[in-house]
């Protein structure tokens, strides 16, 4: 059963990024136009084809879009992301209002951001997290945000230099690890989409606005407190099974 999943999971994937780098083919100006009506098509036809495979595969529980998993809440876990959620939004709502170029234009660049966000936490937070129970917790996020920094190495293809590419890999190793930490501590994959959208528009917002510095400065604290999160994970989980190896 598992092993089908995965092996959805890892199809899923495949066929995104397959899908990128021929679309990037096809079109070899779309990844230059963040506004343009065919990088909406990929990303938004990718949303919808994912959703269609979930409700053809009734796995709206399964990779956390309905309910949570089998995986308790971790309170202080929750408490994190409420925390990060808030000052997200603060940055957010900085960076509106002193923006001063054409909102509509950064309307149409947040609902694409929106629809990466949402693609890249259904395949490595949904079907592949879905997929590996089986892993120690330390494990489970470590694999998923490996195999998710490796993902970007399909951005080589697309057009991207390779110094950029590979720089890319490393960063979202380690700075996409709060994602996998949130969705292990509460079970769903709404809050991984949450961040992973603000994350990515921390990255947009702001330049040239009383938020610019801002931005950055979250980006690390996220990073930071999702490695101090996967060692506390890590270390809490091996002091519950030796207490109950000796229970």
């Amino acid at each position: 059963m598992l092993r089908g999943k995965l092996l959805l999971a890892l199809a899923l994937i495949a066929s995104y990024g397959a899908g990128l780098i021929i679309a990037s083919r096809l079109d070899p100006g779309a990844a230059d136009q963040p506004m343009g009506a065919s990088i909406d098509l990929i990303f938004g036809g990718f949303s919808a084809f994912f959703l269609l495979v979930i409700a053809v595969t009734k796995s709206w529980r399964f990779v956390g879009l309905v309910g949570r998993d089998q995986s308790p809440a971790i309170r202080w876990i929750v408490a994190i992301f409420v925390v990060l959620l808030i000052i997200q939004l603060l940055y957010f709502g900085a960076a509106w209002v002193g923006y001063n170029g054409a909102q509509g234009a950064v309307a149409i660049i947040l609902v694409n951001i929106a629809f990466v966000a949402f693609n890249e936490e259904v395949l490595f937070r949904g079907f592949l997290w879905g997929a590996t129970p089986h892993m120690t917790p330390t494990k489970r996020i470590l694999f998923v945000t490996i195999l998710f920094a490796l993902f970007h190495l399909v951005n080589g293809f697309t057009g991207q230099s390779w110094g950029s590419t590979l720089f890319q890999v490393g960063i979202v190793g380690v700075s996409s690890i709060m994602d996998a930490v949130i969705r292990y501590g509460t079970g769903s994959l709404w809050p991984t989409i949450i961040l992973h959208f603000l994350w990515d528009s921390s990255g947009l917002l702001g330049k040239g606005t009383i938020a610019d510095v801002a931005g950055p400065v979250i980006q690390i604290l996220i990073t930071t407190i999702g490695l101090i999160s996967l060692i506390v994970v890590a270390r809490t989980y091996k002091h519950h099974k030796h207490s109950v190896s000796h229970a």
